[in-house]
């Protein structure tokens, strides 16, 4: 028996491994591995008094038999620049093929996978986890999460790259209309692929969680938060939720994202220009005269707000803004009868008297 050699029971093995991996491993799991690699231990007391007359298992017997499970990302793993270099490229390149590691943040990086250079297949925020407790940010799992950002920040500076402090949302981010402009748009492609900023709401926002211009990962109830106060909206947290339809209004306004209401469908000009286009869509010899809720729905214009927009969804705008439906499901049952008023507003259809 070597003298350096260290012996413990099953339990206390597990929680040498679930301290060192910051993952969750039980007796059971390492006790399987001991016994489907035949290693029987020898016998021993325990701190309690307790004989066990084969508890006790030789260290390297036990990482040779479990070695599936340890984790090879330790502090030697993380402090060669090579390993950290290519796995944050690697994660780069798994968020777009025109990306750098410059580009990752916590808002992105959790949900996207790799196989790292010890070989291990691992999404982000294990990365992150495991990276953290090694350098010694953290001493288990839990902690580890609470300390992503700092984190990344340290393996990005280790390997030749910076990522910004998150500058504050206040009111020079609200004013800047190219910051609300995009986060805007990423909140809509957060709620479908064809949506646009106009079909955000107070009601579908606040579940929506993008990485704004700021590089911080935002919930859309938090966001409309922060605009509220940095707009003059309100001024705590309960004045800002009940602001959450003037603020996103406002906000939508201050990008360009004029919202299709009731004005802008009284406008015969808008609703005009609108119906011909969507006429063209349907076929460069066609007019507003020859569409119909069957033909209409799945043609595609720019509006003149500027919205890139469905029939579908822009019979349901006008019919919520006509007073024809209260709801989208509504307004769906509506359409056919938005679709005559649209034409009546734009001079295409006698008004019914």
């Amino acid at each position: 028996m070597s003298e350096k050699e260290r012996y413990a029971t099953i339990g206390t093995w597990a929680k040498v491994f679930e301290k060192e991996t910051g993952e969750a491993i039980v007796d059971d799991t390492v006790r399987s591995r001991m016994r489907a690699a035949g290693i029987v231990g020898i016998q021993g007391i325990t701190k309690e008094g307790l004989h066990l007359p084969h508890g006790f298992y030789a260290e390297s017997d036990v990482r040779q038999a479990c070695k599936d499970l340890l984790n090879p990302l330790n502090a030697a793993y993380f402090q060669n620049l090579e390993n950290v270099r290519a796995d944050l490229t690697a994660f780069a390149k798994e968020l777009g093929p025109d990306k750098s590691p410059a580009d990752l943040s916590t808002g992105n990086i959790p949900s996207l996978s790799i196989t790292t250079q010890s070989g291990q297949t691992i999404r982000g925020k294990t990365y992150l986890a495991h990276a953290a407790i090694a350098l010694g940010f953290a001493k288990g799992a839990k902690e580890a999460s609470s300390q992503l950002a700092k984190t990344l920040k340290h393996l990005l500076r280790l390997v030749g790259h910076d990522i910004p402090e998150h500058f504050p949302l206040n009111e020079a981010y609200f004013q800047n209309l190219e910051n609300v402009r995009v986060d805007l748009t990423a909140f809509a492609k957060e709620l479908g692929p064809d949506k646009s900023p106009i079909d955000l709401t107070t009601r579908n926002i606040i579940s929506l969680s993008i990485t704004a211009q700021n590089r911080q990962a935002i919930k859309g109830g938090t966001y409309l938060y922060h605009a509220a106060k940095a707009l003059g909206f309100a001024e705590g947290a309960k004045e800002a939720n009940s602001q959450r339809a003037k603020t996103l209004k406002h906000l939508l306004t201050l990008a360009g994202f004029n919202l299709l209401d009731t004005s802008y469908f009284q406008n015969q000009e808008y609703v005009k220009a609108d119906l011909t286009a969507f006429a063209k869509a349907l076929g460069p010899d066609k007019s507003p005269k020859d569409l119909s809720t069957g033909n209409f729905q799945s043609l595609s214009i720019t509006t003149q707000n500027r919205q890139t927009i469905k029939g579908a969804t822009y019979l349901n705008h006008a019919s919520k803004a006509l007073g024809f439906a209260k709801s989208t499901r509504e307004a769906s049952s509506q359409q056919s009868k938005t679709l005559r008023r649209l034409k009546e507003i734009a001079g295409y259809l006698t008004e019914k008297r």
